[in-house]
């Protein structure tokens, strides 16, 4: 339920409050009279409430003003809209505004065009119903903004008015120059270079081009993210080699391949091949047309020749001067010479002129000499110009070819060409199916719209089918054009299995389709939003044509989409395909998807794609033959195609392309025949068969390592990468065991693989790989695509005797990829292959190789590195390490996941992950600021001091804190706010809800890593609640008036819950299962079946809305929580209510049963927390620590903490016990305490002890105040009690309680009367013969009795008076005998009327003392106990009688009845396990001590509170002390809710029940107890303890779940989920809630922080210039509480310890600060001003006692004060001007000095800045007691913005001449002062932050901003970012620590934020 403001409210709550000094009683925009006289009159008196709500940050969902009629000249309405702008502005932006105009009849909605209030959350009606009421209650803090626009609609309203209104567009605005900080993901592209030269003569050049060039070229290419790769088929091979059958095919079709030709001519013309072994396909037929041409030319003819107009910038011709020749030996004159054949010199001369007559770049005749003879290779040199030449020409190429990343292809662009060319290479291939093609097609033209899935078994064809189905569509009409046809093959592309990339494709083609410019979001849930969206509105494009067709989209292979976001369950498609749109999928046979479409409610057909006829066979054999000019023979007597054709597996169209694939390549003509009948009839044996024949061709090691490597291999192998790989494996010829290794081998030209060899391999395996062209710019990927084939490989290779090491594979690949990531060797990860980053950890892990991989993942240099490529989120998932075979293995693993360095480092990643994702760079910052004690903090101290990573432009967060955080992730990226969270009872998921109606399921593989499964859509209506009803079902309620069963597994709706009428606001399972219960705002409980979601009856309906459930642990009682400020209980098995709970003053929020069922928790909407017990019904304890309402809460599974969420941004983690402890007094050296007691203000304990010693302490601090011992020998302390004395104050008629005397029980049966303050010895009783067992005393004044019990079986009476006239010695009155055994405990009741004493008789005696001087025995109790009385005690309030016993038992006896015999035994108390020791009862609160180290609080009904494990050892005594508040006489009510069984029942009992009496207020109870442990301990023990304080979140936390293991996951309106792991709590050393200011002395000693707690707080450190380290950070020393109001500003005056602070209230209060050993702040003077204080300026004048104050407000004053005789008994401050200039708020202020004057600068929410100087103003300062508003001469414009839309000027600051003023949307305006005109000048304004800039601070050239986007940011004085810091909340103030840098090369700043943290930084420059 919202909190909602009506008009009566501010009414009713307006009341008188102190005037200011200055005449003015409000905050107002003017300070003329007309405004001051309007105080009076209703606009004033809602204003001054508006402003009230406004300052302090009341948190208000709805406004909902009720008028005849918005006229905006009324007088109310000004303020109502000021209001609204401004706490939209300042406290909630989400501010719901209803204007209900009266004045008309109809209800509905009102056009209010006159009125200037146009925000989307502003709502205008007419008229009066109880639908617009409903309506306002029902939309929630979570509701959507639709249902404003739908609200007509929705409850049958006069429409909407038609006028439009130009609606706020939620842009995302990014700062203009922002720190380069954000992960740049680059796009490798590559750049292949085709040398062709001859053979023999030109060793030297391509010698000269392999070592020297083509390096030099690649090492600039890496620079454009170019992979450069020459292709050059005659290095590393012989002569013979070059000249095989295959190299024609294989030198052209590479030529075609590259983009880059380098041609080289000597004086040979090259190998003229006899005849063309090459397949007659239509790319090679102009071959066949050049018989007689070399080899070369050939090369040169493809490249460029042809088509020189092409080839320009692109092909290089290098002809060789022939000069050399001369120098050549006779022997070696062969190599250079041309051919014996003169034809080919001739042909040679003719390629010479046709080269220099291209066009082309030639360089003729370059120069070189003979150089002899290397390696048996004749060479020429003198080679440079060559070289240099080559070297520019390529080069200038590639910068031209590749230009930067900016101008690069669009990303879209090539990834759709990408898809159509599969498409179109599919459907050229495709052969047969003709009878199913035209099926096919007849029955998408019969079919206009909806869903047709292609399905079929894997390999039969069903890519090829849905190719020839799209081409069809556009051959045949069925479309209008191609472009109503899109395609989409998963697998076509890199990132196409992605789902979301492949909706972002998709919507990008359909937006281009429909000339759409909308952006393209990148999360899930708003892409299928986007991709529904843009199907309705291609439909609607569609169904307008003159003669409508459908748009059809193809997409293929959807079963093998990833499984991220539950992809292969295609819930992503729409329920409901719009009109002429067409959906075509393919999927294979029983997967999920095609489960799934099947049951699709639009899946309008079905095409099953059979295995191939024999028919369809025939076809394809012959077509797939015939590309190769090969037919078999189908004659009747050698039919070879029916051979092949019957073969078994023949039907399928792999096995049909390895089988022609086998005969192409046979060589024999003649035994073609033989050869199909070897052919196996299995797919898996002519796969094997077909190894076999390729391994013959290229070798058996080449072969089995190329393809066991590519089966590794994660997502394929470049042909690149494959080259390394093969030439690292030959190398090392298997002699490698680590990475190292591998590494150290030394990349040598000689030794790599030639090209040729691994051309001709990638050819024979061509038919098992799926290579993957990407762009004509970007290398292929080759991959085994077929299950079959990587079965194939992995049967063959990888398993058997002689199987290949998978191991020794994943560290050939992990030593490659290191190589490549770390290409310099030195360890900073300076390589940009991002899939080299990514495949290393994978690899390492997988060959077991943990070490390497422990220093991998545990750098920081590597963590950054991997994230500015775009890995942060697999970075993550490395930490999760795979379970290996291999029991070694697996101790290894285990033994690396345990290791505190790799746990420290993953927990590093996780908690930063959101920050390392977008800011990479500031991995060594993040680092630096986690706790020094880990690894990646001590990592990142070493990286700075050995200089590895850059030093500078680190902020340093000083005062972090030591323990790790308790985040241990956040997921930052949700598109919208999260509703709600449940985790699963194992843990294993987590559910998160989302405002946009979808539920989100996790698999939770640890705290940090989460891994999103599936997503469930169905509800129109935002997710209120989820349960998890077992392993496999999930709950939703939502405000739809529905829930819905889920199955996890399957991932689709069960059953859709219906019943309820209005939202559904909470649902909750049993254990088991089999019984969900929900409730709603339709009053009703309703219970449904677990399984079948089948409703199974309804609770009695209640008479409110009900906003919570909870059920009992034993699964059949449910609690509910109500609008009615109550609790219910309900039997769910009988159906029936079994009790209320009330307590409450406000509606119950959550509720939450503790995992025994003893307690109850539950938190309303006015942020009180109580905790109730279960079984009795009675509150045993109230939480109290959050700033703002609670919104969630919940047990652990533990039951030993319990966690809220409140609006206060925090989550809080606490101790699910009732009891804090308070203080641990002493320790065991001090030997055991035997008794206890606390005086009567409670600030002192007193304790005895068994060595005879009694010691006071101070209870809050345990400081000793003195001790003493009173005897020789040491005596044991029995017991021990102060004498309380109550006194009334006559004046103020309020009871006081004093302690003056402090009386001692020893063993000798001694009783000592103490000076309870000092210790002295009063006097000594010697009361019994031995031991005194018991001690009481009255608490009359100056009077009454102490009373002793013996272990001589007496008890003995005094009259205190008697006792303290003896100085010395005193007897005792009376001797008290009536046991039969010691006498362990007495006690005296309210009135000292009745003494009660028991014993281990089992008796209790009661005395009367109504007459002192004769006391008799008033009743006997016999057979109390089983066991031995131990101690007793009586209510303070009535004639109750509680007793302990050895039998474990306490008893409560009501002694209010006249019998003498015998007393009715009220409540009996079990749980104790143990002898019960003590026992105290005051105020219905019983508190009982044991044995076993417990104590236990009870309530008087005999409910167990809470109990404390206080001690080690047995617990002597225990006592409790009340503070309490006597509040005046009223009528109070008397409510047991286990005899009230409805409502009517309970007030007819209520009434008769009231009584009138004094109440009493409990403000604070103390315990103290004390053990044998030497301890004496004190508890809060009915008080929660807060375990810890979980900060993270910068908004609302508006949803909670708990899990196993201390795990916590919250969400909340900042759009963040954060998983927790809850630590102990550090002590906290900020303020309650936000900080707003902080200010630093001149000397730097003094920091005073003030915060909206209301309070200072003081700062101090000690300033050493020689400090090298963190020691000077400063430490709190005191807290000022300086009001109940925020404290807004603080400045000092003159010294370190004068301070000025404003608050809200309007006070200006001076502040002396002493300091020394007990530190306090004095407050001097005050002054109340006219308003809420925004800012103070001090500006110092020529009399050091005098100050000059500029006083900005929340209004347009500016007020001037002066502080006067400072130094003086009696310093003053008072208002001397008001200052007029500012037409709105004044939010900030500052002083500066520009063109040599001290100036003030003001900003207001006007956009103006004004300066004002001060000195100027002695002439003006009115000397009346009413000062009135001062013109005077002394303002000057500085700057005021020229937007149409004005933006608040939120902070000021100035360096020198320049001013920085900082606005609310993140501009920083840069003004600089001109001195010959006096004027400012703009010099630039720009965004530099994403919010409100909230604070500037400017010092050395440097520019420090804070804002509410979380950040500080350093700036240099040209605006270039430089820095950047991430705070947990909005940064609300920013200074400098320091008048000067105390450590050189760092600055120190304060920081504060919204959460109340401190933050002391230092920026590393």
């Amino acid at each position: 339920m919202d909190r909602v403001m009506k008009l009566a409210d501010i009414l009713n709550s307006s009341s008188s409050v102190e005037k200011p000094v200055d005449g003015s009683d409000h905050l107002a925009e003017d300070s003329d009279e007309t405004s001051s006289q309007s105080k009076g009159t209703l606009a004033g008196l809602i204003e001054k409430h508006l402003m009230n709500i406004l300052t302090d940050r009341t948190q208000v969902n709805n406004l909902i003003l009720f008028a005849d009629d918005f006229n905006p000249d009324s007088e109310l309405w000004p303020t109502i809209s000021k209001f609204v702008s401004k706490y939209r502005f300042v406290v909630d932006p989400d501010l719901l505004f209803v204007g209900v105009n009266l004045g008309k009849a109809q209800a509905g909605f009102s056009a209010a065009h006159h009125v200037d209030m146009n925000h989307e959350n502003d709502l205008f009606i007419s008229g009066f119903s109880d639908q617009l009421l409903r309506f306002i209650a029902e939309r929630g803090e979570g509701a959507q903004l639709v249902h404003v626009e739908k609200i007509d609609e929705a409850y049958e309203l006069k429409p909407l008015l038609k006028k439009r209104q130009e609606q706020r567009k939620n842009v995302e605005t990014s700062p203009e120059y922002p720190l380069p900080l954000v992960s740049l993901i680059p796009r490798w592209r590559t750049a292949r270079v085709f040398i062709s030269s001859t053979f023999r003569d030109m060793h030297g050049e391509r010698d000269l081009l392999t070592r020297f060039v083509f390096p030099e070229l690649r090492a600039r290419a890496e620079k454009r993210l170019v992979h450069l790769y020459e292709i050059d088929l005659r290095w590393g091979i012989s002569e013979e080699d070059s000249r095989s059958k295959k190299t024609l095919e294989l030198c052209l079709t590479q030529v075609s391949n590259c983009h880059l030709f380098v041609g080289i001519l000597g004086n040979r013309y090259g190998w003229v091949p006899a005849s063309h072994d090459i397949p007659q396909s239509p790319e090679f037929r102009w071959v066949f047309e050049n018989l007689g041409v070399s080899v070369t030319e050939l090369e040169m003819h493809s490249a460029a020749l042809s088509r020189p107009e092409e080839a320009v910038e692109k092909a290089f011709f290098y002809i060789r001067d022939d000069e050399f020749l001369k120098d050549v030996p006779l022997s070696w004159q062969p190599d250079f010479a041309p051919e014996s054949d003169p034809s080919l010199a001739e042909k040679l001369e003719n390629l010479k002129s046709q080269i220099r007559m291209s066009g082309l770049e030639v360089y003729d005749r370059y120069p070189c000499y003979w150089g002899g003879v290397v390696g048996e290779k004749p060479i020429v040199a003198g080679l440079e110009q060559f070289g240099i030449r080559v070297l520019n020409d390529l080069w200038n190429a590639i910068e031209k070819l590749y230009p930067s990343e900016d101008n690069y292809l669009d990303e879209f662009a090539h990834e759709s060409a990408q898809h159509d060319s599969l498409f179109a290479s599919l459907c050229d291939r495709s052969i047969g199916r003709k009878m199913l093609l035209r099926k096919a097609f007849d029955l998408l033209r019969k079919t206009p719209s909806g869903l047709v899935v292609v399905h079929g078994k894997p390999g039969c064809g069903k890519s090829s089918v849905m190719a020839s189905i799209a081409r069809r569509c556009v051959d045949e009409k069925l479309v209008a054009s191609a472009l109503d046809v899109l395609v989409h093959s998963v697998g076509a592309a890199p990132g196409s299995t992605n789902i979301v990339c492949v909706l972002r494709r998709l919507c990008r083609e359909l937006g281009r389709r429909i000339n759409a410019t909308m952006e393209i979001p990148s999360h899930f849930k708003n892409l299928v939003d986007r991709f529904h969206l843009l199907l309705e509105e291609s439909s609607a494009i569609q169904s307008n044509l003159t003669s409508p067709t459908p748009l059809v989209l193809f997409l293929d292979g959807l079963d093998l989409l990833e499984k991220v976001h539950d992809a292969p369950s295609l819930n992503w498609l729409p329920e409901r395909v719009p009109p002429n749109v067409l959906i075509v999928v393919s999927v294979r046979d029983d997967s999920a998807g095609q489960k799934s479409l099947f049951q699709h409610l639009d899946c309008t057909a079905r095409i099953s794609v059979d295995p191939l006829d024999s028919l369809d066979r025939a076809e394809v054999v012959r077509q797939t033959l015939a590309m190769h000019a090969k037919c078999l023979d189908e004659s009747p007597f050698n039919n070879q195609m029916k051979i092949i054709v019957s073969k078994r597996e023949s039907n399928l169209p792999l096995y049909l392309s390895l089988a022609c694939e086998e005969v192409r390549v046979f060589g024999l003509f003649e035994k073609v025949t033989q050869k199909l009948n070897s052919l196996p009839h299995t797919l898996t044996q002519l796969l094997s068969e077909s190894l076999s024949r390729i391994e013959s061709d290229n070798g058996t090691r080449l072969v089995a390592t190329s393809l066991s490597l590519l089966l590794c291999s994660r997502d394929g192998l470049e042909e690149n990468e494959l080259t390394a790989l093969l030439t690292l494996d030959r190398v090392l010829n298997g002699s490698y065991r680590t990475v190292d290794d591998v590494r150290n081998v030394c990349h040598d030209p000689e030794t790599t693989i030639p090209s040729i060899t691994i051309l001709r391999l990638i050819r024979s395996l061509e038919t098992f790989l799926r290579p993957l062209e990407t762009t004509s710019f970007e290398s292929r990927v080759l991959r085994l695509d077929q299950l079959h084939v990587r079965n194939a490989v992995q049967h063959r290779y990888l398993k058997g005797p002689n199987a290949i090491d998978e191991n020794a594979l994943h560290l050939l690949l992990a030593g490659y990829y290191y190589t490549v990531a770390d290409c310099y060797w030195d360890g900073c990860w300076s390589g940009k292959n991002q899939k080299a980053f990514s495949e290393l950890p994978y690899h390492l892990a997988s060959a077991a190789c943990y070490g390497e991989l422990a220093n991998v993942l545990c750098d920081l240099s590597f963590i950054q590195a991997r994230c500015m490529l775009g890995l942060s989120v697999a970075t993550l998932h490395d930490f999760d390490l795979p379970v290996l075979s291999s029991a070694w293995d697996q101790r290894s693993r285990t033994k690396l996941v345990s290791d505190q360095r790799f746990v420290d480092y993953q927990n590093f990643v996780s908690r930063n992950l959101h920050v390392l994702a977008s800011c990479p760079v500031l991995t060594l910052q993040q680092a630096l600021n986690e706790p020094s004690s880990s690894y990646p903090s001590a990592d990142a101290r070493k990286l700075l001091e050995e200089k590895k990573m850059a030093a500078t432009g680190l902020v340093e967060w000083m005062n972090k804190s030591e323990e790790p955080d308790s985040c241990v992730r956040t997921v930052d990226d949700l598109p919208e706010v999260v509703t709600c969270l449940a985790l699963s009872p194992d843990g294993t998921f987590l559910a998160v809800a989302l405002r946009d109606c979808t539920v989100k399921l996790y698999e939770m593989i640890s705290p940090a890593i989460i891994k999103e499964l599936k997503m469930f859509c169905g509800h129109s209506g935002h997710v209120d609640a989820l349960c998890f009803v077992s392993k496999s079902r999930l709950c939703s309620a939502s405000a739809d008036g529905t829930l819905s069963l889920w199955s996890i597994d399957g991932g689709q709706r069960i059953s859709v819950l219906k019943g309820h009428s209005r939202n559904v606001s909470s649902c909750a399972s049993d254990p088991s299962g089999s019984v969900i219960v929900s409730v709603g705002w339709d009053f009703a409980i309703k219970l449904w079946n677990g399984l079948t979601g089948a409703a199974q009856g309804n609770l009695a309906n209640d008479r409110r809305p009900i906003n919570c459930v909870a059920f009992h642990p034993e699964g059949q009682m449910i609690v509910t929580g109500d609008w009615d400020c109550t609790l219910k209980l309900w039997d769910v098995f009988h159906k029936s209510r079994k009790g209320i709970l009330r307590g409450h003053r406000s509606s119950v929020r959550d509720v939450a049963f503790s995992p025994s069922g003893r307690h109850i928790a539950s938190a309303a909407l006015d942020g009180e927390v109580k905790i109730w017990s279960a079984t009795h019904g009675s509150s045993v304890g109230v939480i109290s620590g959050h700033s703002l309402p609670i919104n969630r809460l919940a047990f652990s599974p533990s039951g030993q903490e319990l966690v809220t969420a409140s609006d206060d941004s925090k989550v809080k983690v606490w101790s699910g016990n009732i009891g804090r402890a308070l203080n641990r007094i002493g320790n065991e050296k001090l030997g055991p305490v035997m008794c206890v007691a606390l005086d009567a203000t409670g600030e002192f304990v007193a304790a005895g002890y068994h060595e005879g010693f009694v010691r006071v302490f101070a209870a809050s601090s345990g400081h000793l105040v003195w001790e003493k011992t009173y005897f020789r020998d040491p005596i044991s302390v029995v017991c021990i009690k102060y004498k309380l004395v109550e006194e009334m104050d006559f004046t103020t008629e309020v009871t006081m309680t004093t302690s003056d005397a402090l009386l001692v029980g020893m063993a000798n049966g001694c009783v000592l009367m103490l000076n309870g303050w000092t210790g002295d010895l009063r006097c000594t009783v010697s009361a019994h013969r031995s031991s005194v067992m018991a001690l009481d005393v009255s608490r009359s004044a100056a009077s009454g009795f102490v009373v002793t019990g013996g272990e001589d079986f007496t008890a003995k009476l005094f009259e205190y008076s008697e006792l303290q006239r003896k100085s010395k010695v005193a007897e005792s009155s009376h001797t008290l005998e009536s046991h039969s055994a010691p006498v362990t405990c007495c006690a005296l009741n309210r009135d000292e009327t009745k003494l009660a004493t028991g014993s281990r008789d089992m008796i209790i005696v009661l005395w009367n003392l109504k007459t002192p001087s004769h006391v008799t025995v008033e009743r006997v109790l016999c057979g109390c106990h089983s066991d031995w009385i131990t101690c007793c005690a009586w209510s303070n309030t009535a004639d109750f009688l509680v007793t302990g016993s050895n039998d474990f038992n306490l008893k409560l006896w009501d002694l209010t009845s006249a019998s003498m015999t015998s007393a009715p035994e009220k409540v009996k108390f079990t749980g104790h396990m143990s002898a019960i020791t003590s026992v105290a009862y005051q105020y219905g609160c019983i508190v009982s001590s044991c044995n076993d180290g417990t104590v236990k609080v009870w309530s008087h009904k005999g409910a167990e509170i809470t109990t404390l494990y206080a001690h080690a050892q047995r617990v002597n005594a225990c006592v409790v002390h009340f503070d309490i508040q006597q509040e005046p006489a009223e009528k109070t009510e008397n409510s047991d809710w286990a005899t009230m069984a409805d409502e009517e029942d309970w007030k007819t009992k209520h009434e008769e029940l009231k009584v009138t009496k004094k109440d009493v207020k409990v403000e604070r109870v103390v315990l103290a107890s004390c053990s044998d442990d030497g301890t004496v301990r004190l508890w809060l023990p009915i008080e929660s303890s807060e375990l810890s304080c979980l900060v993270g979140h910068s908004g609302k936390v508006t949803a909670l779940a708990t899990g196993h293991d201390g795990l916590i996951c919250s969400a909340g309106l900042d759009h963040t989920m954060k998983l927790w792991k809850a630590t102990e709590m550090s002590p906290s050393v900020g303020h309650e809630s936000g900080v707003t200011a902080a200010i630093c002395s001149q000397d730097g000693s003094t920091i005073v922080t003030t915060g909206r707690d209301g309070t200072m707080r003081v700062w101090s450190r000690q300033v050493s210039s020689t400090a090298s380290t963190c020691s000077g950070v400063p430490q709190m020393i005191m807290t000022v509480k300086v009001g109940n109001k925020s404290v807004s500003c603080a400045q000092f005056v003159g010294s370190s310890n004068l301070v000025l602070s404003g608050s809200d209230d309007g006070y200006i209060v001076l502040w002396d600060l002493s300091f020394g050993k007990f530190s306090q702040a004095k407050r001097l003077a005050s002054l109340l001003t006219s308003g809420p204080v925004s800012s103070l300026a001090v500006m110092s004048s020529d009399n050091p006692t005098v100050f000059n104050v500029f006083v900005t407000h929340l209004s347009s004053v500016v007020s001037l004060a002066t502080v006067k005789n400072l130094g003086t008994k009696d310093p003053d401050i008072a208002i001397t001007a008001l200052l007029k200039g500012h037409s709105d708020w004044c939010m900030a202020s500052a002083t500066a000095t520009v063109g040599g004057r001290a100036v003030v600068l003001t900003g207001g929410a006007d956009s103006c800045v004004f300066s004002w100087q001060a000195n100027s103003f002695d002439k003006d300062v009115a000397q009346t007691k009413g000062v009135k508003p001062s013109n005077a001469p002394v303002r000057a414009l500085v700057y005021e913005s020229s937007e149409e839309t004005l933006t608040w000027m939120t902070s000021i600051a100035a360096f020198e001449d320049l001013v920085y003023c900082g606005d609310s949307v993140g501009n920083l305006i840069s003004l600089k002062f001109d001195c010959s005109t006096g004027t400012y000048e703009v010099l630039s304004q720009k965004l530099i932050h994403a919010g409100r800039l909230t604070c500037i601070v400017c010092v050395d050239n440097l520019i420090f901003t804070g804002s509410s986007d979380r950040t500080v940011k350093v700036w240099n004085t040209n605006l270039v970012q430089i820095g950047q810091f991430l705070c947990k909340a909005p940064v609300t103030c920013l200074a400098l620590a320091e008048n000067a840098p105390i450590i050189p090369n760092r600055h120190q700043l304060i920081c504060g934020n919204s959460l109340g943290e401190v933050l002391f930084l230092a920026w590393i420059y």
